[in-house]
């Protein structure tokens, strides 16, 4: 009969390398847990799911300038970023758009990614503030 391992005596060798795996994971999940995400990656994870309409490099530019206002957060204390855009224009109209207002209109996500990205690329008169996940 074939057995794992030739001899007995590799037994607590094994055992000993299976130890010190199954600690480098668990510290490492443990490492995972205790560092908080970015603002940036968050927003990255959270607009990538969306349909874009231009190139995906426009993503890195727009969640490098969201912000999160102080106690703007969810119930269970996701942050909910908002991306302004201030017009050059002598008295421009301020617009506000929000999106994903229950969280499951994937459209709307898509919407709100749209003009993130399209501000981005042009000179608006308006300035615009879009929260793209109210209940995020």
């Amino acid at each position: 009969m074939r057995t794992f391992f030739h001899t007995c005596d590799e037994l607590p060798n094994v055992l000993t390398r299976l130890l010190s795996i199954l600690t480098a994971v668990a510290t490492f999940a443990q490492i995972a847990q205790s560092e908080p995400i970015s603002l940036r990656q968050n927003c990255i994870n959270s607009l990538k799911p969306h349909k874009s309409f231009f190139k995906e490099e426009l993503l890195d530019q727009i969640c490098a300038k969201v912000q999160v206002t102080d106690g703007c957060n969810s119930v269970e204390g996701a942050p909910i970023f908002h991306y302004d855009y201030v017009s050059q224009q002598a008295k421009p109209q301020k617009i506000l758009v929000m999106s994903l207002i229950h969280g499951d209109e994937t459209p709307a996500g898509a919407l709100g990614r749209f003009w993130m990205e399209r501000l981005e690329k042009v000179d608006a008169r308006n300035t615009w503030r879009i929260i793209r996940g109210v209940s995020t």
